[in-house]
């Protein structure tokens, strides 16, 4: 697709920070080109949409961003979403403004999400919310959460959940990280303390949160077997991720490095393994562990 390469050339600079090469994907339609105009797209086809990821990953330049709010909470917003949450948070989601996290496993639920006992009560014209989430990835650095809660404990298990967008940063959330054995922690318990979440924040209707949680997972299984976006990766989008006011230039030294060096590890395996071989020593089983 020559307009994209020739957009890339007049557009990228490394002098750029990622927020504003970000803001200008979306502006032109190729962050996410399936997405509808306005919103990071300009509806195209699949076909177009590979051709767009072909130029930008031809030109080396960094990718859109890429997150759980992106590949699957934005394509629900859209699918069911009024237009007042489309405007709200499409377009931020699209330019990486925004970083959402999954609110749906529970300890007592396994994978069975119809079986979530985080409960979510009306109180005027917002809800409140109590319970646990856990095996959050994001969650301490996310915006906003997906959120499946029960709001009704009389109708059947899959007929009593609503889905809402609930704020992270709120007096009644804690998000607690899970070390792993190597230091890090990519997932999280999340507590709900009297939370609070709005109608407005409710995607589809009342009660009904099962099918769009459902469309969630799909998007999500679509979002993560798709291949690889166009481009370089750039970390984490949204800006508690402390991300967005580095130039990309010095974002693409910090990808480029780390590749290098694994390029050089492998080579030097390879010298060994070919050495080994000539001295007729592959066969040791010392030399070999």
């Amino acid at each position: 697709m020559s307009e994209v390469r020739d957009w890339i050339a007049e557009q990228w600079s490394t002098d750029l920070t990622l927020r504003e090469w970000w803001r200008r994907l979306a502006d032109a339609g190729y962050a996410f080109p399936t997405f509808p105009k306005g919103y990071g797209g300009f509806g195209a086809t699949p076909q177009e949409n590979r051709q767009v990821q072909a130029a930008l990953s031809e030109a080396g330049v960094i990718a859109a961003p890429f997150g759980l709010g992106q590949i699957m909470g934005a394509p629900v917003v859209l699918d069911h979403g009024t237009d007042e949450q489309k405007d709200a948070w499409v377009l931020n989601l699209a330019s990486g403004v925004e970083s959402w996290c999954q609110l749906f496993s529970e300890p007592g639920a396994g994978s069975d999400l119809a079986s979530s006992s985080t409960r979510a009560v009306k109180d005027g014209d917002v809800w409140i919310v109590n319970g646990q989430k856990v095996w959050t990835s994001g969650a301490q650095v996310a915006d906003r959460g997906m959120l499946v809660a029960r709001t009704n404990a009389d109708n059947p298990k899959h007929r009593g959940l609503t889905y809402f967008i609930i704020d992270i940063d709120q007096p009644g959330i804690e998000v607690r990280p899970l070390k792993q054995m190597n230091g890090a922690a990519h997932f999280n318990e999340v507590f709900f303390n009297d939370a609070v979440v709005g109608d407005d924040r409710i995607i589809g209707s009342v009660n009904d949160g099962w099918m769009v949680a459902v469309a969630t997972l799909a998007y999500e299984r679509q979002g993560l077997t798709a291949g690889g976006r166009g481009g370089i990766a750039a970390g984490a989008p949204g800006a508690r991720a402390g991300m967005l006011d580095r130039t990309v230039g010095d974002l693409l030294e910090r990808v480029e490095q780390p590749a290098m060096a694994t390029n050089q590890r492998t080579r030097a395996t390879s010298a060994l393994r070919e050495l080994a071989t000539t001295m007729g020593k592959n066969d040791d089983p010392v030399l070999r562990q």
